[in-house]
């Protein structure tokens, strides 16, 4: 009999570290029970990861001590990880904290006990996510702000102080706050202390009302969310690409970033600005790509003209009433909100994604809906269209013979499907708004069925045996029920794992809508 050989246990230990990278923690720490060199391939894991659910929740409830006391016994058994480590681990890699303190002066010991381990190891990734609660925050370790190895930090519910030094964090490239309370001191050494910094973000912190950003040459990101108390901010002259400026509530906030000439990717989200300043600021960044503006209420007139501009999205804006885009390489359109002036220059436009508000009578709405997607006869290949709140959008009975198919460009159409709405009203509704599209993708909002894919197939005659039928007297092309050859429908399973199943199936015939009804009827 041959004898089986563990090739794996005898790679060298730096391999192996490598090979556990790929798999969660709670995994590689079952490993070491396999075998000594297991056990001591643990015991040298550059990467610890300390959290779970029983770590979080409503621990901080008096009725709820049996898990306090539970999740003591659980940073026992951490105690001793550390302890064996402090013999064989030289450097780390990684070290995340995810925990809820709940006041405990034990926790916060052991929390602080966590940061000086991975300090001392000359950590390179730390990540420490503490509960937020009754305003209390973890105070943050001198010894994190000074530290020489750190290139990745993030930190949630933390109280950062300087008593002795400033920050001096020399390798660090990414920074990400949140609830972190920062006064205007903290920010200047932030800037002055990270020369290397690469990515910076700000979420729901407090203490600073102004954030000056400058001589940071490597910064790429900056991520500006949820600071309601923040006031200015300015960031000057900097080669950052990337910038996010997101509030909970609309907020005023003296934003100058124009001097930023090499921003290409650019969100704002609940900014109370002005039509002038936008368009002002728009103009200054030449080679801007992706634009997304959403909920910023004092917006009324959208005008934009930018020669490298790539994504557009509005939504939200709903003070809005005009909008003019002169983009000639937009290739993706993205609104959500009222029926409103659109004039559009935009000659690649190749995807458009339009949510629309539905207001006041139906049948007056849908005419003007159909104005509107006229707009976009000339240009668009992929359309995925709905109402608000995903509401269907269907087309009136007496309206269908009296009015003209808005779309006959369009080759994707996708849109979504509720729980009582049948399949096939759907479909035939949106190859109303657009006859003879290639393919229909209807999201499902059914639990069991993620989406329906439909694949059309036209005959080429222009007259359906020989004459006209009476549904299509006044189109200019018939409508796709009299000229269908075959159908190609999948649907997508998706069960409660996630997990994915398709059935396919090919359909010919007259009673192609029967066929449909049939085959989605026994899916819902």
């Amino acid at each position: 009999m041959e004898e089986l050989v563990d090739r794996i246990s005898e790679l060298p230990e730096p391999i192996l570290h490598n090979i556990l990278l790929f798999l969660p923690f709670k995994q590689v720490a079952q490993t070491c029970v396999l075998s000594k060199i297991w056990e001591r391939t643990w015991r040298r894991y550059p990467v610890l990861e300390f959290g779970g659910t029983i770590l979080r929740g409503d621990l901080c409830r008096p009725f709820r001590m049996d898990l306090q006391k539970k999740m003591k016994r659980r940073l026992n058994c951490w105690e001793q990880v550390l302890r064996n480590r402090c013999r064989e681990m030289m450097s780390m890699k990684k070290f995340t904290l995810d925990m809820d303190l709940c006041g405990d002066p034990e926790f916060e010991s052991f929390a602080n006990r966590c940061i000086w381990f991975a300090v001392e190891r000359d950590v390179k990734e730390l990540r420490l996510d503490f509960e937020y609660r009754n305003n209390i925050l973890f105070k943050l370790p001198q010894s994190v702000l000074i530290s020489g190895s750190i290139e990745f930090l993030k930190l949630r519910s933390c109280l950062l102080e300087l008593r002795r030094f400033n920050i001096q964090l020399s390798s660090l490239k990414t920074l990400f706050l949140s609830h972190v309370f920062l006064d205007d001191h903290m920010i200047e050494s932030l800037v002055s202390g990270c020369p290397l910094l690469e990515d910076l973000g700000f979420d729901s912190c407090q203490g600073f009302k102004s954030l000056e950003l400058y001589g940071l040459n490597r910064l790429n990101e900056v991520k500006v969310t949820n600071n309601d108390e923040l006031q200015r901010l300015n960031v000057e002259e900097l080669n950052i690409h990337f910038l996010a400026i997101f509030w909970s509530s609309p907020a005023a906030c003296d934003i100058n970033v124009a001097s930023c000439k090499n921003i290409k990717d650019l969100s704002l989200s609940r900014v109370c600005m002005k039509d002038n300043w936008l368009c002002n600021l728009i103009s200054e960044l030449s080679i801007l790509k992706f634009l997304s503006i959403f909920d910023c209420f004092e917006l009324e007139s959208f005008r934009i003209s930018s020669p490298y501009l790539q994504e557009l999205c509005l939504s939200g804006c709903r003070n809005l009433v005009e909008i003019s885009i002169r983009a000639p390489n937009l290739h993706v359109f993205v609104y959500s909100g009222k029926i409103i002036s659109l004039s559009l220059n935009a000659l690649a436009l190749s995807k458009i994604d339009l949510e629309l508000q539905i207001i006041g009578f139906y049948s007056q709405w849908f005419v003007k809906c159909v104005e509107y997607l006229e707009t976009f006869r000339s240009f668009s290949q992929v359309l995925y269209l709905r109402g608000t709140m995903d509401e269907i959008i269907s087309v009136p009975e007496d309206l269908r013979l009296i009015l003209p198919s808005p779309l006959s460009t369009i080759k994707h159409l996708n849109s979504r499907s509720n729980k009582t709405e049948k399949i096939t009203k759907v479909v035939d509704d949106l190859l109303w708004i657009s006859p003879h599209t290639t393919t229909v993708s209807i999201k499902s909002s059914n639990h069991g069925v993620s989406s329906f894919e439909f694949q059309f197939s036209y005959k080429k005659q222009v007259i359906y045996e020989g004459q006209f039928a009476s549904c299509c007297k006044s189109h200019p092309i018939l409508c796709w029920q009299h000229c269908i050859e075959e159908v190609k429908l999948e649907i997508i399973i998706e069960n409660y794992q996630k997990e994915k199943n398709m059935q396919s199936y090919t359909l010919k015939g007259a009673d192609i809508l029967e066929q449909i009804d049939a085959l989605s009827t026994g899916y819902l």
